[in-house]
């Protein structure tokens, strides 16, 4: 049963891949978050922070965020990321570990409060930019995702793939479709 799992989980992992939209291959330089002894999101210092990406050679674990994006053509408001799955891949334990995180979900956003978890990234693009020292966010979107999911679950997120219902359609069709009467 967990060779299917592991095979199901790479099988969608690559369909999605083939189907992205965007793929991020370098980490946005912005802050980190850690959960404190009490519970409470804090930011690292810089100097705590290790810039480099996993080693796959030393058997790194990985970890990618799914981000399906709702972009309304007719909308005059950002996209929002309504799905978002967490998807650690351990080479060291040959394991792939995938959690969902509910849209709805009130949690902290750094920099902005709380809110429903799929805020962050509309607030993320509404805000993008380089100076940090402003209040933007380099990378957008998904960078803001990426700091509230290291704010609330204290997990480092190394990559990311947004979809939107385009992609979403592609991976349909590339895994055979779907029949509906």
């Amino acid at each position: 049963p967990l060779l299917v799992v592991a095979g199901t989980a790479a099988y969608s992992a690559y369909v999605v891949y083939r189907a992205y939209d965007k793929i991020n291959v370098e980490q946005a330089e912005f802050p980190r978050w850690a959960v404190n002894e009490e519970g409470t999101p804090v930011p690292v210092a810089s100097a705590q922070v290790e810039q480099t990406l996993p080693d796959w050679d030393n058997d790194d674990p990985v970890n990618i965020v799914l981000l399906g994006v709702d972009a309304e053509t007719s909308d005059d408001q950002p996209p929002r990321s309504d799905t978002a799955i967490v998807v650690q891949v351990n080479p060291a334990t040959e394991q792939v570990t995938m959690m969902s995180i509910p849209r709805d979900l009130m949690v902290f956003i750094p920099g902005f409060g709380e809110d429903k978890f799929n805020a962050a990234y509309p607030i993320g693009e509404v805000n993008e930019g380089d100076d940090v020292a402003n209040g933007e966010i380099p990378g957008g979107g998904p960078s803001l995702v990426a700091q509230t999911i290291g704010a609330n679950f204290d997990i480092q997120i190394h990559y990311f793939v947004t979809v939107d219902f385009d992609g979403f359609r592609e991976v349909v069709d590339t895994i055979g479709g779907v029949v509906v009467d």
